[in-house]
């Protein structure tokens, strides 16, 4: 193999290698965002009209927590006052608020972030990805290696 093309190979490989690397990390990063399990508190504030009985709250993967209060603090009752869809997000006010349940009412809940990944076994495959990445670059560098060490071996 000449010299020129033994530089040329050399100069691909560590070009290839680094951007590699470099892509590996962003890879591992995006992947761990969606694949970590995190929650975040929310005080939201929402308002009612005579016209709707019904509000959608600003992060619609809710979990737990949600409490429901007027302007003057009091906590109103879940299924007696207000009902919730976890998988919607919508707040539909009921019962004893139908007749008044016009203003301002506060809510606090707990909610993940739309990017995390739910199912465990989709979390699994998000992550292979990162190894799988590891690996194509790991097999390109054996690849140049052998390449470039043929000629002395």
């Amino acid at each position: 193999m000449e010299n020129g093309n033994k530089l040329g190979m050399t100069l691909s490989f560590f070009i290839i290698v680094l951007i590699g690397l470099v892509l590996l990390r962003t890879t591992a990063d995006e992947v761990s965002k969606v694949t970590e399990y995190s929650s975040y508190e929310v005080n939201e504030t929402i308002t009612f009209t005579g016209t709707s009985n019904q509000s959608t709250v600003a992060e619609d993967d809710l979990i737990a927590g949600l409490t429901f209060q007027n302007d003057s603090g009091y906590e109103h009752t879940a299924g007696d006052d207000w009902n919730l869809s976890l998988t919607t997000g919508v707040v539909t006010i009921a019962g004893n608020l139908t007749a008044d349940g016009t203003g301002t009412f506060y809510l606090d809940y707990t909610y993940t972030p739309d990017d995390y990944v739910v199912d465990g076994t989709a979390r699994t495959l998000v992550g292979l990805v990162t190894i799988f990445f590891a690996l194509a670059i790991l097999g390109i560098g054996a690849g140049y290696a052998i390449n470039l060490l043929k000629d002395f071996i």
